[in-house]
């Protein structure tokens, strides 16, 4: 799901690390032989200037029109008469720079000047240039109006003789009305263009692309305009030529040749809502920095970086861009000054300013060792800041972090603590915003859910873009309750072309597509003989198409349904109907399949992809383990309290007869939940639920294999008989409080036990499950058994590359020998699709024995670029598990295999992060106590990308483990010489490293 939260526009300082930053990725990507195409969006422009032409031009030109309200001016008349009324605005920054330029029009001789909000957005000071020359300083803002991007300052010592505009009801306009912009396109000043009126719209009338980038009141009334504006005009005055003020110039769709300016009755209404007393700039939620300090810091910063652009454009070769990107990079130093700035200084505003800079460094460069910096910084954020007036300014910017358990107590400890409801809000987007930027976003789904209803009830008279807040959120629920993926689907109820009722409810125990169809569309009619062809094919089957049309009227559909164009039943709902309004539809084809539970399992699916989907559903049935042992949704004997367990709870003679018995799934925020647990405070939930079940064995070694099927959100124990037999996602000393490491994964985590842990008779499973965090929105257990593996032989009948892969993904997971198994992973390595054969390369390595000696089959270029995507994809899985330093053992050995998969793919694509994944390896080995293997891989991880702390620190550690300490203390002083040269050059826990060196070894003088 993606939600619309970018509501901050680019500081002008930020933006130039921002360009500066491109540099050095457009030089890479060139250099090292990339091609990308991008496809263009147009971005609506938000500093607008006017590319007017020369006065004597313009005065030219014809007339389009004339205003009604009085006989029209000259061009040369309106100069005469407005001119002086119009000022040059120039903003500057927290040492006195000047960053951007803008327009302004006075409408009141006491001071007061209207401009558009962005103008003012990122300025700690400003000033005002009138059209003698005379400059004035800003004394602060008046009154602000974001969502239609308005804004009202106070300039001290304005001439009392000042001419002013004069604010009243605008005449009434109409396309082909001649207008007049005034502004100072580019700092050409006091220009002037001439043009018509060619239409009157308002933001919801506007293009999706503009609306999406405009983040304004749907309501807000704009004048489009052939006066030619651009870039230095916002807030400049549109005027008609009987001089009434009707516009304030803000926006361009540059390739397109238009000007926008907001209608005047905006800045009317604005005008009533004025304070007494200016309020100081900056704005309070703009997210710029206001102290000298770390404003020196992104001065210098910017310094360096374009430097090292204008070195790498010079560079030679891709290997002498990669290697001054990798010893030159300034991002990491600034990093650690940010933290530094943080932890040391006092003024809540400077930790503010670190945060953002922080940040902006982060998110330009995309280092990956600054994650490990903006952690430290977002720890360092306790209440007091939390509550302070400045925290306001870096809200929204701290949405676009990367989203962890740090960043999400700290955006919801402002939710809970800061004094300003506008700030607690904007807290709570700001989570959303971070949560569904992340690669793991369909994690979480429930803690959007929690956030969404709170904002919802606590702050509905909050503005959104002109909207109000709860509002906005209802929709977004939902979405996220009804139309996300995994979610129950809504109801659905109508008639048919001939009257009769049609229900989703009666399809179920059926696959379902869902379609949502006009004939009116011609992508729709595109798929008619593809769904003929699927509802022919699956007519035996328990599948149905239930179509929703959406054409002027029934008789098209009952022509189509006679013709036998449509085959299948369709709801008639009409262009606007009810059922589309309900289910957000705003695209035709819109398309859900749902399993036979009700559940949607694919959205948005077309084409080749929707018939994947469903044969997937249909064969579903051909990847599940056989749960014969122990099935899933078994009744469970379960506590979850906020007082720890007895300590003998795990223990097969434990009295459980006072907990209470259900059946799963348990938890809570799940959709899939059967049994809701009560949570206590939805702000510190407790901690562990505990579950206890009894099941079963007449004979134990009829189980050659004990096969378990774990589905537990966040982190848990499992015990047999007593013993625990599996972890996963907690750390490695691990106490009824403590947390889960991260949030889980929503697949199921597939492990073989040793059945001999079994006994005959009864036998006692006890499973807790640990939350991530004290405010984390879900929590979810079940858990099966089986004696068996999966049916090697069935699926290679399987029609759907989704059943097929997810086969192999489960066959990965099964280390045990199985002939069978094996036999069926070779035959899907030759499978045409590339997908299928590369999951089923990957299990073939997880499973080896030696999957460094396991010969490769040789591939082309489709296959390579599969193999290559899949291979980041393991990496990126690998790493986030192996992070941690005390992480759980189980999990460890399981990314150990994933990053082997990762580097054996990648040794078959040339692939450009190479080094990054033989990075992985090694740090999984190393966690996994297997020091001369990750020795080896931190040798050819630094071979592909060059020698660091980090790797190097690691080596020390691991060749002391194995008795080598000469070579280890030469490792440590090659470290440290490289920490003090660029600090955390490396990966996020390469600091880390060097400090698990050092307490292995003295200083390197000392010794």
């Amino acid at each position: 799901m993606i939600l619309d939260l970018n509501l901050c526009r680019a500081d002008s300082s930020f933006a130039r690390l921002a360009n500066t930053a491109c540099i050095l990725a457009l030089l890479f990507v060139v250099t090292s032989g990339c091609k990308s195409q991008e496809a263009s969006r147009p971005e609506p422009r938000k500093s607008a200037q006017v590319v007017e032409e020369p006065l004597e031009n313009a005065a030219a030109r014809q007339e389009f029109g004339r205003s009604p309200s009085e006989p029209p001016m000259s061009l040369s008349d309106m100069v005469d008469r407005f001119d002086d009324a119009v000022v040059f605005i120039t903003v500057s920054d927290a040492l006195g720079n000047d960053i951007a330029v803008g327009t302004g029009c006075i409408i009141d001789r006491s001071g007061l000047v209207a401009t558009n909000r962005h103008v003012i957005e990122y300025a700690v000071s400003a000033r005002v240039q009138l059209r003698d020359g005379s400059r004035l300083p800003v004394s602060g803002c008046m009154a602000v109006d974001e969502s239609h991007d308005l804004a009202i300052i106070q300039v001290d010592g304005l001439p009392e003789s000042m001419v002013s505009f004069t604010l009243g009801t605008p005449p009434e306009l109409r396309p082909g009305d001649s207008l007049v912009a005034i502004g100072h396109p580019s700092e050409f000043r006091f220009t002037v263009s001439n043009g018509i009126l060619s239409a009157i719209r308002r933001t919801e009338e506007l293009p999706a692309l503009y609306q999406q980038g405009l983040h304004l009141n749907p309501q807000t009334k704009w004048l489009q305009t052939t006066a030619a504006i651009s870039n230095g005009s916002s807030g400049g005055p549109l005027l008609t030529h009987a001089g009434d003020l009707v516009g304030i110039n803000t926006w361009v769709a540059e390739e397109r040749d238009l000007g926008f300016a907001v209608s005047v009755e905006h800045l009317m209404q604005l005008r009533q809502e004025i304070s007494s007393h200016p309020q100081p700039l900056p704005l309070p939620d703009a997210p710029v920095i206001v102290g000298s300090k770390v404003a020196s810091l992104a001065r210098d910063y910017q310094g360096e970086l374009q430097s090292l652009a204008l070195t790498l454009q010079a560079a030679s070769d891709e290997d002498a861009v990669a290697e001054l990107i990798k010893t030159r990079n300034p991002g990491p130093t600034y990093l650690a000054k940010c933290a530094s700035v943080m932890q040391e200084s006092e003024s809540v505003a400077d930790k503010v300013d670190a945060l953002l800079l922080a940040h902006e460094i982060w998110s330009n460069v995309g280092l990956r060792a600054g994650r490990r910096h903006l952690v430290k910084l977002y720890q360092e954020v306790d209440e007091h800041v939390a509550r302070s007036k400045p925290i306001g300014r870096a809200i929204l910017r701290l949405g676009r972090g990367h989203y962890g358990s740090e960043l999400s107590a700290l955006l919801r400890m402002v939710m809970k603590s800061h004094p300003q409801n506008t700030v607690r809000a904007r807290a709570g987007l700001a989570l959303l915003q971070a949560m569904a930027a992340d690669y793991r976003a369909a994690r979480f789904v429930p803690e959007q859910l929690e956030i969404l209803e709170r904002l919802q009830s606590r702050f509905p008279d909050e503005g959104l873009a002109g909207t109000r807040l709860d509002v906005w959120a209802e929709e977004r629920l939902i979405r996220l309750r009804s139309l996300s993926v995994g979610s129950p689907a809504q109801s659905l109820a109508g008639r048919d072309h001939l009257g009769a009722p049609l229900r989703l409810s009666d399809q179920r125990g059926k696959v379902v597509l869902l379609d949502f169809w006009s004939d009116g569309s011609p992508q729709c009619r595109v798929m008619y003989p593809r769904k003929r062809k699927l509802a022919e094919q699956l007519q035996d089957r328990p599948f149905a198409v239930l179509g929703v049309n959406c054409d002027e009227s029934s008789g098209r559909l009952e022509s189509l349904i006679t013709s036998g164009e449509i085959t299948w039943n369709s709801v008639y709902d009409g262009p606007q109907g009810r059922i589309a309004a309900a289910w957000l539809v705003e695209d035709l084809p819109t398309m859900f399949v749902l399993d036979s539970h009700g559940v949607i399992r694919y959205a948005d699916v077309q084409e080749q992809q929707l018939e994947d989907a469903v044969h997937a559903l249909l064969e579903e049935h051909l990847v599940q383990l056989p749960r014969d042992v122990l099935p899933l949704g078994s009744p469970w004997k379960w506590a979850y309290r906020a007082e720890r367990p007895p300590a003998d709870w795990t223990q097969a003679g434990f009295d459980d007869s006072s907990w209470r018995e259900s059946e799963a799934p348990l938890g809570f925020g799940d959709s899939r939940v059967n049994t809701p647990l009560d949570y206590g405070d939805v702000d510190n939930k407790h901690p562990t639920a505990c579950f206890r079940r009894t099941f079963h064995l007449n004979d134990p070694s009829s189980c050659a294999r004990l096969i378990c099927e774990l589905d537990a959100d966040d982190g848990a124990i499992v015990y047999l008989n007593g013993t625990p037999v599996l972890r996963t996602n907690v750390p490695g000393r691990t106490s009824w409080s403590t947390p889960a490491l991260r949030p889980a994964a929503k697949l199921p985590l597939v492990v073989e036990l040793d059945p001999q842990h079994l006994v005959a008779g009864s036998n006692q499973l006890a499973v807790e499950v640990h939350l991530v965090e004290p405010t984390s929105a879900d929590l979810f257990f079940d858990l099966s058994l089986s004696s068996s593996g999966l049916d090697s032989e069935s699926i290679l009948t399987a029609k759907s590359s989704h059943s097929r892969i997810r086969f192999c993904q489960l066959a990965a997971q099964l280390v045990g020998s199985d002939g069978g198994l094996d036999e069926a992973l070779s035959t899907l390595e030759s499978e045409e699709n590339d997908e299928v054969a590369t999951w089923a390369t990957v299990a073939r390595i997880t499973r080896a024995a030696n999957p460094h000696e396991l010969p490769l089959p040789e591939v082309d270029e489709p296959r390579r670029l599969a193999r290559a995507a899949i291979s980041g994809l393991l990496n990126s899985q690998a790493w986030e598990v192996v992070v941690p330093q005390d992480g759980c053992v189980d999990d460890v050995r399981r990314a150990c295999r994933q990053a082997c998969a990762a580097w054996r793919l990648s040794e078959t694509t040339e692939a450009v992060n190479a080094g990054g994944i033989a990075n992985t390896y090694a740090v999984a080995l190393f966690r996994a106590g297997r020091f001369a293997e990750a020795i080896t891989f931190f040798r050819k991880s630094m071979e592909l990308q060059g020698e660091n702390a980090a790797d190097l620190a690691y080596m020390s550690v691991a060749l002391r483990q194995l008795g080598e300490d000469d070579k280890a203390l030469a490792a440590f002083t090659d470290a440290a010489a490289f920490a003090t040269h660029a600090p955390w050059l490396g990966d996020d826990i390469g600091a880390a490293a060097l400090e698990e060196a050092r307490t292995e070894f003295h200083s390197p003088n000392e010794r």
